[in-house]
Parts: C-alpha cells; structure tokens; sequence
C-alpha cells in the first residue's frame, strides 16, 4: 500500500519554510507522494478558513521537486477551463 500527503499551500498557513520542512520530512518518513490541489479562486465561505490565496501549484510542485529526491509529485485537480492552455502544456 502506498501513501501520500496533501501539502498544505494556501498563503493563511504556508510559508516556503514550512512547505520545505512538510516535503522533507514526508520523504523522511516514506511517503510515496505529495500532492497539491488548484484553487484560482477561493469561494467567499471558504476566505475566512483559508484566506484569500494560494501558492500556484505548478510552482510549489516545482519548489517540491528540487527539494525531494523519491517522492511522487500530484495534483489532485486541475482547473482547466480558468487556465491559459499554453501555459499549462509547458508545465
């Protein structure tokens, strides 16, 4: 059986230290994956829970794979329809 985690990155509790010691210490601890989720817009019942932003994922997914070595890297959505189309092939 193999297990992954959800990497928090919304900007209300991550920071580019925590998202590094959360990746790190998944590998360390034998994750097999690490996953993010698109959010481009926040519903205005979710703002007060997670605040107004998100780091894109395309960029964390990046930030997490210079810093792991054997963890799988997902996303467990992408928001297609509200992404530029030419953007989202080059990454």
């Amino acid at each position: 059986m193999k297990f992954g985690i959800m990497l928090p990155h919304y900007r209300q509790v991550a920071s580019t230290q925590g998202i590094y010691r959360i990746a790190q210490e998944a590998e360390s601890m034998g994750f097999h994956s690490v996953w993010v989720s698109d959010h481009i817009a926040v519903p205005d019942q979710d703002v007060e829970r997670y605040g107004k932003g998100y780091y894109d994922l395309f960029s964390v997914l990046g930030y997490v794979s210079a810093i792991t070595q054997r963890v799988s890297l997902g996303t467990s959505i992408v928001i297609l329809p509200l992404r530029n189309p030419l953007h989202t092939a080059q990454v």
